[in-house]
């Protein structure tokens, strides 16, 4: 939304509220999709589960809510996939490439991506990153700017930040976010030396929470100071 507020001036928050809803919707789906397939692959009971990674641990301890928990997940696709429609007629059909893709990533995500550790890695930041980014943009603007797209790299590309900054396309308050190198720094530092101690690892995998949050937060409130 910031990059949206930075290109109008203003912002059109019904529609701003239907985006969120519409992000909710998409992150309801795939971590309920998460849950459901990792409870039939029989994942859930292979994995050390820690605050950060593992899943809920609802489903292995109450297996009967397996398909409610796929109903949820189809449900709230269905629910998303409406929100993606209604701003395709809205806006136009140059938005309808990221919907189709953006529903693809969610219900192939646990099917496949997790499955590849290259895609696995590269996933969050296309899904949180250039196809949220990139569609909220448009479904506020009905426009694409290289600006967005350059914010949209940031949850895959740490560097984009900088390169957006030096080439104009985002306003110097957005190196706000580079504040959180202060904990990537240690979380990378954690994860590369307790790679194969899950109990030592996870105080890294907090740091790494708190960096995927707070950045793309602070790029936002630059973008709204601009």
């Amino acid at each position: 939304m910031g990059t949206a507020w930075r290109q109008a001036g203003t912002i059109d928050w019904v529609n701003a509220a239907l985006v969120l809803a519409g992000a909710l919707l998409a992150h309801i789906c795939v971590n309920a999709f998460n849950e459901y397939f990792d409870l039939r692959s029989g994942l859930d009971a292979r994995t050390t589960r820690t605050p950060f990674s593992g899943g809920s641990g609802t489903l292995p301890a109450r297996p009967e809510l397996g398909r409610p928990t796929l109903l949820l997940s189809c449900a709230a696709l269905v629910a998303a996939a409406g929100i993606g429609t209604y701003f395709i007629f809205q806006r136009g059909w140059m938005l309808a490439p990221l919907v189709a893709a953006g529903l693809v990533l969610l219900v192939t995500y646990t099917l496949w991506w997790v499955y590849n550790p290259l895609a696995c890695l590269l996933a969050p930041g296309i899904g949180f990153g250039v196809l949220m980014v990139m569609g909220t943009h448009f479904s506020l603007t009905g426009t694409y700017t290289l600006g967005a797209f350059v914010a949209s790299l940031v949850p895959t590309f740490y560097l984009a930040i900088i390169t957006g900054v030096a080439f104009g396309l985002l306003p110097v308050a957005c190196l706000l976010a580079l504040l959180t190198v202060f904990l990537a720094v240690p979380a990378w530092v954690g994860a590369r030396r307790h790679a194969e101690d899950i109990p030592a690892l996870v105080p890294s995998m907090g740091l790494n929470v708190i960096v995927t949050v707070a950045t793309p937060a602070f790029l936002a409130a630059g973008l709204f100071i601009g």
